[in-house]
């Protein structure tokens, strides 16, 4: 658990300036990961700006549960950042 810990802490200083979009697509129902997105768009400098959505009536597996929503954000975000016309 410490190991995980230290390794984490060191991770924060490059996610914080990765300025790459980055987009956050969470289920509401996702009992393991519940408000992490927030803590990852105030962090990570590529978030600010992005379509991120929680989708509802979802768990962890977005791709299960929603796999239409999950896409529809996908596709925003690859707009947004001129990858697709």
């Amino acid at each position: 658990r410490q190991r995980q810990m230290c390794i984490r802490d060191r991770a924060w200083p490059a996610l914080a300036a990765y300025d790459k979009p980055f987009l956050t697509l969470f289920g509401e129902d996702d009992p393991i990961t519940r408000d992490a997105e927030k803590h990852l768009i105030e962090r990570i400098a590529g978030a600010a700006g992005q379509p991120h959505r929680t989708l509802g009536t979802c768990g962890h597996f977005c791709q299960e549960d929603q796999p239409d929503f999950l896409a529809q954000g996908v596709i925003a975000m690859a707009r947004k950042a001129g990858h697709l016309g």
